[in-house]
């Protein structure tokens, strides 16, 4: 056991499969309590938790646990793929910013802060 843990790809695949674990459970939360207080944020959490979690968890899988190089094409193609889900999460979160912010008075988030 004292020789597994001196191999890098170990150590990595064990603090993957803990991490994700512990961010889907932490951003299934997050999500339940956006939708259970109709917050707007609610659709930016369950894209994170849909597909930027997954496509994260693929890349550090294959260029760390599997050795693969920076320069391979199933690499450069998970990195597309993750870069192109990243994308529309900015900007919807940049959106949601400009559209809630003048109507912040009247939408959940007034509710939020009263409960505070």
């Amino acid at each position: 056991m004292r020789d597994l843990l001196q191999l890098e790809w170990f150590v990595w695949g064990i603090g993957l499969i803990l991490s994700f674990q512990i961010l889907v459970v932490v951003l299934g939360e997050l999500l339940y309590r956006a939708d259970r207080r109709e917050l707007p944020v609610a659709p930016i959490l369950r894209a994170a938790r849909n597909t930027l979690l997954p496509l994260l968890v693929i890349y550090v899988f294959v260029v760390k646990v599997l050795g693969e190089p920076d320069d391979a094409i199933a690499v450069r193609a998970i990195a597309t793929a993750l870069w192109i889900s990243v994308l529309p999460s900015i900007a919807c979160s940049s959106i949601f910013s400009r559209l809630v912010g003048p109507y912040q008075s009247t939408t959940a988030w007034t509710r939020l802060e009263r409960s505070a």
